[in-house]
Formats: structure tokens, sequence, C-alpha cells
């Protein structure tokens, strides 16, 4: 574990130099947080040779800009230190990552007068003159879900590896970089960024729980909203701006301000809350409800449109306050969500009381099924069919977009863990009814789920979709 050996240092190069500052971001100069220094502060001292470190590993909360950072810091290093090599760059959901590269990439270029070419479908170069002297970068880029992906490397002098999301990535295929890149008379540096990681993870028992003597090779860096006191009233503007761009709302706390996404079910829900219905045929018309007689009872009227588009359309919301009875509901639900509209089925929380089930197959002329309650499978069906654009709610569903928003996770101590290690993930269970029909309705009807297999494995992948732009 060597740092990098160059043949070309850069001249003239101030210590105090940090990549891409003072260049304009939405027409104001940009200043790096304290915590992002550091990151840069690192990868400049080993490449100078003043610390030994091969590894650079960001953590942390999401939206602290780590992943920005590096990536850019990436380029710069590459930049700077190389005139010529091939890189890597790998993500485990590719296209998000591609989306933060793409965006980065173009920002790098601009600020630097260089230019970059895509040579293919998995890579792309940047050319130009950079700190006095040409550069030719190849920089290769796939996912990184698959254990065999690491062979894409193969016939290459890698300089420089950059792992996005790592700690979700298969062991088999970090190993398989990691060979591929540490072989005789090869000086290669790993970057590597992820959320909070848990305990059993790659990079937390390979990067952080180790041996003093490793961690001279290894920087770790964690990211957190609010822990960097040092940065001062303009890194807290910058990031409420930041999530104001991506349509975060701050929300209150007893003991300060947090963003939404923190501990969020749903962090983005709300770029799936939309005004206008789809232009697209309308297949299946089903209703899913979260009965409760003595609780708050939700019903949600969802579309099913071809390209397996679906939608929450309009809701029916009766409070406990109300002391309604069986045909009550029933009237209400009839009234508000069914009328004159054909539907094709109506999905119940399978706890629902036999009572309501009966009288609801004595009066409706559609079938009355039960609804899948796997919580764990449901919130990841539901994720997963958000990103691949295939899940909205219309903004009249006031009270299911307000529950989605606040709908929360709890992390408590694994008691079935005598270490005191691991942390156990599970849904605060308050206002949750929206939310809970929403999943029956993706679990039932929107993919096809027998209990047995990955919720991964069986989501329906969307007919059409979105392509990174400056990769099509």
């Amino acid at each position: 574990m060597l740092a990098v050996e160059t043949k070309h240092k850069p001249e003239s190069l101030k210590a105090k130099y940090y990549p891409g500052e003072g260049h304009l971001r939405r027409g104001k100069p940009l200043v790096w947080t304290p915590k992002q220094r550091l990151l840069w502060d690192a990868i400049y001292g080993s490449a100078e040779g003043t610390n030994q470190y091969d590894t650079f590993y960001a953590y942390g909360a999401a939206g602290t800009g780590k992943t920005e950072a590096l990536v850019y810091f990436f380029l710069a290093w590459a930049a700077l230190y190389h005139a010529e090599g091939d890189f890597i760059i790998s993500g485990y959901q590719f296209r998000q990552t591609m989306h933060v590269v793409g965006s980065v990439l173009l920002q790098f270029c601009a600020d630097n007068d260089l230019e970059w070419y895509k040579q293919g479908e998995r890579y792309f170069e940047i050319t130009g003159e950079f700190n006095g002297r040409d550069i030719n970068l190849t920089f290769h880029t796939f996912a990184g879900h698959d254990k065999k992906g690491a062979n894409s490397a193969l016939g290459y002098n890698i300089r420089g590896v950059l792992l996005d999301e790592v700690e979700q990535m298969h062991e088999e295929f970090i190993d398989n970089i990691l060979d591929r890149t540490r072989g005789e008379g090869m000086h290669t540096l790993i970057f590597g960024t992820a959320n909070p990681t848990d305990f059993d993870s790659y990079p937390y028992r390979n990067w952080v729980d180790i041996d003093e003597e490793d961690k001279a090779y290894i920087y770790t860096l964690k990211f957190n909203l609010h822990e960097d006191n040092t940065s001062g009233e303009q890194y807290y503007h910058r990031q409420l701006r930041r999530y104001k761009n991506n349509r975060i709302r701050m929300v209150n706390r007893v003991d300060g301000d947090y963003m939404q996404s923190e501990n969020a079910v749903y962090p983005f829900f709300d770029k799936r809350v939309v005004d206008q219905f789809p232009k697209r045929e309308l297949l299946f018309r089903i209703i899913t409800v979260d009965f409760a007689i003595t609780g708050e009872t939700n019903a949600v009227l969802m579309h099913h449109y071809s390209g397996d588009m679906h939608m929450a359309v309009k809701e029916c919301v009766i409070t406990k306050d109300e002391l309604l009875d069986v045909p009550e509901i029933w009237e209400r639900i009839h009234n508000e969500l069914i009328g004159v509209r054909r539907i094709d089925k109506m999905i119940v929380d399978p706890a629902t009381s036999m009572v309501f089930k009966k009288y609801a197959r004595e009066q409706a002329d559609f079938p009355i099924v039960n609804g899948e309650n796997a919580v764990e499978a449901g919130i990841d069906a539901v994720t997963i069919l958000m990103n691949n654009r295939q899940l909205y709610v219309h903004r009249s569903c006031t009270v299911l977009v307000k529950q989605m928003t606040n709908y929360r996770f709890k992390y408590e101590e694994d008691e079935d863990d005598k270490s005191g290690q691991t942390l156990k993930r599970t849904v605060i269970k308050v206002r949750d009814h929206g939310p809970d029909a929403l999943r029956y309705y993706v679990l039932t009807h929107a993919i096809q789920y027998n209990g047995n297999q990955s919720v991964v494995q069986v989501v329906m992948p969307p007919t059409k979709r979105m392509r990174v732009p400056w990769l099509t």
C-alpha cells in the first residue's frame, strides 16, 4: 500500500488549492464545506506522498454532498496526476450514480475548459489541457450489482476506482475489483461512498472497524447534516438550498430542524405527487382498504394504466371520532369512491373483521380479496415502483400524501444480537393507514408476489425507462 507514483506532478499547485472553488454554482462562487475540504486534503496528501492512504471512504446521511464532492475530487485527482490512463466508475444503483456523475462531469469540464466524449455504451473520455499539459483520460462505467461485473476491468491498467453505494455491492464483486487493481506494478486509489452503513457490511468490516495499523492506509470520513459546527451559516443555507431544489421540506423537531429524509421510509416521495392524470389507457380500477372499526379507515381508489403505471386518484377517510358502523362505512366508501364507476376488485387488510368482508361481498358486484401484508416486502416494492416511475399519487389525496411524507423508521437494538452491535429497523405505527392500504395494493395487484421470492426480482419493469441524457 503505497502512495500514487506519477511522472507528472502538477506545477505551481498551491497547498490550499481546492478543485472547483470559485467557479459559479447557481450564480454564486462554490465554497466546499469543511468536511468536503478534509476529504480533498487526504486525497491530495496521498498523491503528494505526505500520507499512505490508498482507500477513501465517505459515508453518512443522504444529501450531505459526499457523493458530489467525491466524484468531483475523483475527476480532479485523475486530471491532476495522470496525463492518460484508465479509471472505473461503478454504482450499485447504476442509473442514479450516472445521473450524479453526468452532472458533476459537465460541471468539472465547464470549470476547467475540458472536453468529454462518450465512447461506446460503457465509457467516456476527458481530453484537453489541464494544469499546463494535455490529458486524455478514459473512464469505464458499469453496474455494481453483478458479482462478475469486475471482469469489465480485465486488460486495463486501472489507475483509480470510484464505487458508489459500496455497502450494497456484493463482496465478491468488491474483491474482484480489488484483485484487478492491486497487482504488481499497479498503484490504484479506491474511492467509495455509502449511506449510513450497518455493522455487517463490507466497508464497515474492512474500512471502518479495523486495526490502527490498517487505518494508516484507509481514510474514512462520516458526513452528517448537523454535526459539522464549524461550517457556519453559509453551510446551513447551502444545504437548505440543495434540499429546496430537491423539493424536500424542512420539518420542525423539539431539538432542532432536520430534513424530511431523516429516517423517512419514502424520503423522495414528494417527487411522485402529481397534479395531472396520465394520457394512457385505463386498464383497472381497484379500491384498497385499511379497515378499523374502532380506529381510522382509509380507502384509496387506484388506477392501473397501460405501461404498468399505477396512481392513487381518490381517497375516502373515516376518522375514529365518527363512530360509524359497518353499513355506514360501506356507504361512505360507495358514495365517495364507487358510485357509477366500474370497479374491478377491492383489496382489504387481511386482519379486517369478517363482518365487514361479509357485508362488502353482499353489497358489491366485484371480488373482495385479502391483501398481502408483508411489511418490509411491501415497503421495498412501493419504493422500487416509485423509483421506476411506475407509482404516483394524485395531489387531491391529501391524507395519503401527508401520511406517506411522515412515514418513519425507528432503529432499536436487536435483542437477538448479544454483541449489541446490530440495530433493528421497524416502522413507526402511527397514522399509517394510507401507506398500509397502498402497500396492500402493490403487493397484491401491482406485482406478482408469492411471499417467497425477492421483491426486487418480481417487480415488473416499466415499458419505457428514463435514460440518462448524457449516456443516450
